[in-house]
């Protein structure tokens, strides 16, 4: 039991930690080594729930055992409630003439090699969705036995963990969070999480970069 909760510690403040540690020796968030640390962080929690003797169910509780046709549906459904959201976000923030967005890390990433942007969307995807949905819901909710709770904690640590960006940001961040959490909630699929989630990463890091390039040498 103690494992399983130093696993979900880890899961909720180990990519703040990481960003924070990067700051703090002036490294570069946005480099493949520090997006590496992420990948290590969720290869060290999932180590310690497989060493854990109570999980021997780990793959139902992540919801990693139900990919299936239906993945695909929830996927880019969910991915277009995410955009919706992010969209009505926004709409908010205008409406109260509030600051939107953060042009400055958006032109930063986009500036960065094809490849590096694949990494840093799939990364994003993979690890952020395995940490806050799979292990901050699925095991959150299995270790404090409230749902609700661990859906909340899950959904702050994953608006922290975007802290690079400008606050003017957060609440698209938050929205999208809201909606991924809604999603593995409804379907139990950590999987169709993990797509809506690359889908809409690569729709903003991948495919509008490219449209933005083209236009300027047309």
């Amino acid at each position: 039991m103690i494992v399983d909760w130093m696993a979900l510690g880890l899961a909720l403040l180990g990519m703040p930690l990481v960003l924070w540690m990067a700051r703090s020796f002036e490294a570069d968030t946005l480099s493949v080594r520090t997006r590496l640390l992420f990948w290590l962080v969720a290869s060290v929690v999932v180590g310690l729930l497989i060493g854990s003797p109570a999980n021997q169910q780990m793959l139902s509780m992540l919801g990693a055992d139900q990919l299936s046709a239906d993945t695909l549906y929830w996927g880019l459904g969910g991915a277009l409630a995410v955009l919706a959201a992010s969209g009505l976000a926004i709409g908010l923030q205008r409406i109260l003439k509030l600051p939107v967005g953060d042009r400055e890390n958006f032109a930063e990433i986009a500036a960065r090699p094809w490849p590096l942007r694949l990494f840093l969307v799939t990364t994003a995807a993979g690890v952020e969705e395995l940490l806050y949905r799979g292990v901050g819901i699925g095991v959150g909710a299995a270790l404090t036995g409230d749902t609700h709770l661990a859906s909340a904690l899950s959904l702050a640590a994953f608006t922290a963990a975007h802290l690079r960006w400008k606050w003017s940001h957060l609440p698209t961040v938050a929205a999208a969070g809201a909606v991924l959490t809604a999603l593995f909630l409804v379907s139990g699929d950590l999987w169709a999480c993990v797509l809506a989630h690359f889908v809409v990463d690569a729709l903003g890091l991948l495919l509008a970069p490219a449209i933005m390039k083209a236009r300027r040498s047309g």
